[in-house]
């Protein structure tokens, strides 16, 4: 099976100019996948990726 969504939930510390940066970097190495990038504003990681 391969994966083809990634779910990027976006901590609180993460500001919105890194945000952005993250979000270039993974689509554009990662253009064949599919991503739902989203603030999650939890409080402990800066980010959570989930592959389905």
């Amino acid at each position: 099976d391969q994966s083809s969504i990634i779910t990027i939930l976006v901590g609180q510390d993460v500001d919105e100019e890194i945000s952005k940066e993250v979000t270039d970097l993974v689509t554009k190495k990662f253009s064949d996948l599919d991503f739902d990038i989203r603030r999650g504003n939890q409080p402990l990681y800066s980010f959570l990726v989930g592959v389905e």
